[in-house]
């Protein structure tokens, strides 16, 4: 939480996330991830069995 991470991170954290065998919590709130990060990170826990915990908050001003 609160790392900075922005639509660019999220494709990262995403592209690991479609091959994740051992995450199974991941906080994602208080970041800079908009909504084409947002799409990023639903595609790709379309395919993870794995995680059962993803937060991500975002507040809308």
């Amino acid at each position: 939480a609160n790392n900075r991470i922005d639509d660019e991170g999220a494709k990262h954290i995403a592209s690991l996330l479609q091959t994740n065998t051992t995450l199974t919590v991941i906080t994602l709130e208080g970041n800079a991830i908009g909504s084409a990060g947002a799409q990023y990170l639903s595609d790709a826990l379309l395919n993870n069995t794995v995680l059962f915990l993803f937060v991500f908050y975002v507040e809308f001003v």
